[in-house]
């Protein structure tokens, strides 16, 4: 696997994550669980990192997310303060993972390791990527063949970033980066995106 997979997540800073299951098998059984995995993901990362958008497929799952800035985290963890910042960011991953993957065993009446390891992270420095990823995100149930429309799917953060109900994603900011709501529409409603984002396909690298 390449190094740059397997980076720290620093302050401050854009990624896109990804983990599937172990040896590609489910994540998710049934309509709870994906509730339960988001309630928990909240529970334990939301505190440290902003997030932008996400998708939960049956054995993998995507987010874009922004660590956010070293003063904030530290402030939040002052019993962990002599430990880097990175290394705070992933004991909360570490966190989410377990939670989750206690329930899901207990569930399944299975044992072993749920996720794969380690989960996978790439960062992303530019606009055009960032648009890009974005796209990529919200359109991988028509690439993995669950939808022939990314529009129809209701298990990515695209239909509440369109809505306007109270949501805990950063919206706002996504829709501004895509120049309004009708923009970021229209953008998702393409073929293709107008960036090649065949590096940011980080699922597919062994």
């Amino acid at each position: 696997m390449p190094q740059y997979l397997n980076q720290p997540l620093y302050p401050d800073t854009f990624y896109h994550i990804y983990n599937r299951g172990n040896n590609r098998e489910n994540l998710f059984y049934n309509e709870d669980n994906y509730e339960y995995f988001i309630m928990k993901y909240r529970k334990y990362l939301s505190d440290f990192m902003d997030t932008y958008c996400y998708c939960l497929l049956p054995n993998h799952f995507h987010f874009f997310v922004k660590v956010k800035p070293e003063k904030e985290i530290r402030d939040l963890v002052e019993d962990l303060a002599n430990l880097p910042v990175h290394q705070i960011i992933s004991e909360q991953f570490r966190l989410f993972f377990l939670g989750y993957a206690k329930a899901i065993s207990k569930q399944q009446k299975r044992t072993g390791s749920l996720f794969q390891k380690p989960f996978r992270r790439k960062k992303v420095t530019d606009d055009r990527y960032m648009t890009a990823v974005i796209y990529y995100i919200h359109n991988n149930p028509v690439h993995h063949g669950f939808r022939k429309r990314l529009t129809d799917y209701p298990l990515s953060s695209y239909p509440a970033l369109c809505g306007n109900d109270p949501c805990w994603l950063k919206r706002d900011e996504v829709i501004s980066h895509f120049g309004g709501l009708s923009n970021f529409i229209e953008y998702h409603n393409k073929q293709k995106p107008d960036t090649d984002i065949t590096d940011f396909i980080i699922e597919e690298d062994e």
